[in-house]
């Protein structure tokens, strides 16, 4: 039996959908044998989250969430054309979510029916709606559930990295510390979840450099928005040095979803005869390209080492002040600027006896104090990252 798709075409060009024809036609008693295992196995092999009870229910949430036609009218919440037709092929998915396949099972011995079989303690929006064949609640579910997981590239990944030809590529998920182990900076945390939340809401957020002192918590706090953002359709993407070349590309791209982006620069400076900041710069200012509405650029860098002159630009007296200002008028782009100082002794003291009693070491001996002033003194830096250091230098002593 052929399933007459078109508004969700790719759904009908699916190996499963090509074992379901062949298994539901008639072929030989042979090739549907053949068939129901094939799409026993393309349904049991699915190890990603559950988004149904059952393995055949999963897989027709999933062939509904592909990268359909229609998809990216519903991504944006505009109208769909040839409204009856999609309400034809939404009764075609009814009718494969509740597929019986005991009369395919018994006929090969199969007698537990595994594609009809409650496996899993899952479900969602979509799958609920499908269950009781609602029309209205099965199209803003599937609409909300293509917005929160979003598609092609963006399917299902949050995290980003950029390919040698500037397109994103989803990045293996780090190890990354939630606000909640980032000790002190309390100001610093919330002006940076109040921008990021303004631009998950479409409210106008601003790019953002946090500069300040090594060690104090600067990239850490951006990759903990990952973790605290992880319900919302927000992804990063993370540009290194060199890559800057693709910020329009990347704006093209971003331009036609409907998801936030966060674009991380970490550790932003420039060397001698280094004209990345020209790029960047360009790419702030708009140019022909206008900024995406959805993205914001999260930069951490010392701020003296992303606007001093290099050697060669102060022995160059013609240019020097040009390229200064040049500098100085990247800096101006971003919005929202936090800094990061070094703590004095006091709060050092603080970070280190806060991070000493998550990890179970009494901090209010005399001998954890004086411990903890001389290895920030031997290291030539008071921050937070010396006093997780320190304190993990305590527990390797205990080993």
């Amino acid at each position: 039996m052929r399933y007459p798709f078109v508004l969700f075409k790719d759904a009908a060009d699916t190996p499963e959908m090509r074992a379901l024809e062949i298994l539901t036609g008639g072929g030989s008693e042979e090739e549907k044998a053949k068939s129901y295992y094939e799409l026993l196995k393309l349904c049991l092999n699915d190890e990603k989250e559950r988004l149904a009870p059952t393995p055949w229910k999963d897989k027709v949430v999933r062939l509904m969430l592909m990268d359909h036609p229609v998809s990216h009218i519903l991504e944006r919440g505009g109208e769909i054309p040839y409204e009856d037709y999609f309400n034809y092929e939404i009764e075609l998915f009814w009718n494969l979510y509740h597929m019986d396949f005991s009369p395919f099972a018994q006929s090969v011995g199969d007698f537990i029916n595994p594609l009809n079989e409650s496996y899993y303690q899952a479900s969602s929006a979509l799958s609920d709606a499908l269950e009781f064949k609602n029309a209205q609640k099965t199209r803003e579910a599937l609409a909300l559930e293509i917005q929160h997981r979003g598609l092609g590239v963006f399917a299902g990944a949050k995290l980003f990295k950029v390919d040698e030809d500037g397109n994103p590529v989803p990045a293996a998920p780090g190890v990354f510390k939630p606000f909640s182990q980032i000790v002190g900076y309390h100001e610093q945390k919330e002006k940076l979840v109040r921008n990021t939340r303004a631009l998950i809401r479409g409210e106008g957020a601003m790019n953002t450099l946090l500069y300040g002192d090594m060690g104090t918590g600067k990239s850490s706090m951006v990759k903990a928005l990952a973790l605290l953002f992880k319900d919302t359709p927000l992804r990063f993407i993370e540009m290194r040095k060199g890559e800057f070349r693709h910020f329009i590309k990347l704006f093209r791209i971003i331009r036609e979803t409907n998801y936030p982006f966060i674009i991380f620069v970490d550790d932003l400076s420039f060397e001698d005869g280094d004209e990345d900041y020209k790029e960047m710069k360009n790419a702030l200012e708009g140019s022909f390209e206008d900024f995406p509405k959805n993205l914001v650029l999260y930069a951490t860098s010392n701020r003296r080492s992303l606007v001093s002159q290099t050697k060669s630009e102060r022995n160059d007296a013609v240019n020097a002040r040009e390229i200064l200002e040049e500098k100085m008028s990247l800096l101006s782009r971003f919005g929202l600027t936090i800094a990061f100082t070094e703590p004095l002794q006091d709060k050092y003291l603080e970070i280190a006896s806060e991070i000493a009693r998550e990890h179970g070491i009494n901090p209010k001996t005399r001998a954890f104090r004086e411990g903890a002033v001389q290895y920030a003194i031997r290291h030539l830096n008071r921050s937070g990252r010396t006093a997780e250091q320190y304190v993990k230098s305590l527990l390797a002593q205990k080993a």
